[in-house]
Parts: C-alpha cells; structure tokens; sequence
C-alpha cells in the first residue's frame, strides 16, 4: 500500500512521535498502514469521519 501524498503530513508526523515518544522505528508505509487499519485515513489517504469527530486528524 502505498502512502498518498495529502497523508504524508500525517504519517511524518505520527512516525516521529512514535519514534521519540516509544523509541519505535517504521517506515511510511508501515505507519499508514497502520493508521488504515485503526480507522484514521481510508486507502485514499482521505481522514475518516470517526478520526475527525474524535480530534484524531484535522480535516483540511
């Protein structure tokens, strides 16, 4: 799977907290994957709707 472009912020984001805060290191893809399976971005990169009501993604 790939990583969209409009979800890399995200995922840049989301890896470096995981990076500093739990000393874990993923690539991208792994990352996004991740964020696809708990309901944060679709395949498309596109923010759910449950990521936004819950503050877990800005809808931009």
């Amino acid at each position: 799977m790939r990583v969209p472009h409009k979800a890399k912020p995200a995922v840049k984001q989301m890896q470096e907290f995981m990076k500093k805060h739990h000393d874990l290191s993923l690539s991208e893809k792994q990352v996004f994957q991740k964020m696809v399976e708990y309901n944060m971005f679709d395949v498309f990169g596109n923010p759910t709707q449950y990521a936004i009501e819950n503050g877990l993604v800005e809808n931009k």
